[in-house]
């Protein structure tokens, strides 16, 4: 490998980087994928920690009611949870238009 292929190369990743793929930067495409996964994350500590002290709460009391509704109500906040971590990756790749003027709110 020669100085010359290894500059071609270089120009090649630095257009890449500047330019995006497909017209997408590339810091976007890191940062939709760093937002993906922490709200992943952020499901699985929910599921595990808010939601599993809410029924340990629950449980302690006589009535069923209760424990019926954070039954309920598991399964919405994590499909929540899991709708935020594809929209707002998605979203952040191609932001709206209306974006700039509430960013200088």
């Amino acid at each position: 490998m020669n100085i010359k292929t290894l500059q071609e190369f270089w120009s090649l990743v630095v257009d890449v980087w500047d330019n995006g793929v497909y017209g997408v930067a590339v810091g976007q495409i890191l940062a939709a994928f760093l937002l993906f996964f922490s709200f992943m994350l952020l499901r699985h500590v929910f599921a595990k920690i808010v939601i599993g002290r809410l029924k340990s709460f629950v449980g302690k009391t006589k009535n069923t009611i209760d424990d019926e509704i954070i039954d309920a109500i598991e399964g919405p906040l994590g499909f929540f949870l899991l709708f935020l971590a594809y929209f707002l990756p998605l979203n952040c790749s191609h932001p709206p238009a209306i974006w700039p003027s509430v960013l200088k709110i």
